[in-house]
């Protein structure tokens, strides 16, 4: 992720604790904490949400949360446990407007151009073939941010899949970030075509990349919980539809499919 150490500060933090091995899952975790982030935090009246390999848990008087991990033993349940511990962030975002997107995100002049579209469709494939000025931030997942009214930013995210298959060479820095400027949804073909898209259907395009990013974090989470959830990121992927033009992109395997882009946006 290439995070930076920094001091601290006003905005909301993620506390992470490690569960003892040998202790189980009761009581809240605010005794395991330093004693210097202890004193500032309720000693009790914490909520837990339970999601796999780690406990969250939050309080309605506090911005911060405290994520409890487990005792790991291998690289995939560590990146695991990393991956789940970013539901927080998703959480807050979302409920300022955003959302995370299943996309590669390029850049060039400044803006950002995200390139969505679900597992093996080509992404990472298109990143790599880009030239300059164009510059591949990332090329799996997205953080969307809503900024003003109209507007949003996009933050690379980590390619978790990479790390699963212990593939360690490549970082993105999430602390980057992009105005967004407009989304493609990528298709494969033996032409490169750029094809405006309607703001309804690129709604439902925009809510099916969302999903696909959090459905993971919603194992352990009831039904009428996650039918909210639905009805929160549908709502938003259509306040970023209205917001952002979208297109299909249709990317041959040895075209140029960038120049299609820069055909739309000069």
């Amino acid at each position: 992720m290439e995070l930076k150490t920094r001091k601290s500060s006003k905005y909301p933090k993620i506390i992470f604790v490690l569960r003892p091995r040998e202790e189980k899952r009761n009581g809240e975790p605010v005794s395991q904490l330093h004693p210097k982030i202890k004193e500032d935090l309720p000693s009790n009246g914490w909520n837990a949400s339970d999601l796999l390999y780690l406990r969250v848990w939050s309080h309605r008087e506090v911005p911060d949360v405290i994520c409890e991990l487990e005792p790991q033993e291998g690289n995939k349940e560590n990146f695991l446990s990393m991956r789940m511990a970013l539901q927080p962030v998703y959480q807050r975002t979302r409920d300022s407007g955003g959302l995370p997107l299943h996309a590669a995100l390029v850049e060039r002049k400044g803006f950002g151009i995200l390139l969505a579209a679900r597992g093996g469709i080509g992404k990472s494939t298109c990143c790599l073939r880009l030239r300059d000025p164009w510059r591949p931030l990332c090329d799996d997942e997205v953080l969307v941010v809503c900024h003003s009214q109209n507007g949003y930013l996009a933050h690379p995210f980590p390619t978790w899949s990479d790390y699963f298959a212990d593939r360690f060479d490549r970082t993105w820095n999430i602390e980057k970030y992009v105005p967004l400027k407009a989304l493609f949804f990528l298709e494969q073909s033996k032409i490169d075509e750029v094809v405006p898209m309607g703001r309804g259907q690129s709604a439902v395009l925009v809510y099916q990349s969302a999903t696909e990013v959090c459905h993971r974090n919603w194992m352990k989470v009831d039904r009428e919980e996650v039918s909210n959830l639905r009805k929160d990121l549908f709502e938003n992927s259509c306040r970023l539809a209205k917001a952002i033009p979208a297109f299909r992109l249709k990317a041959s395997l040895k075209g140029r499919f960038w120049e299609k882009i820069e055909e739309a946006f000069p």
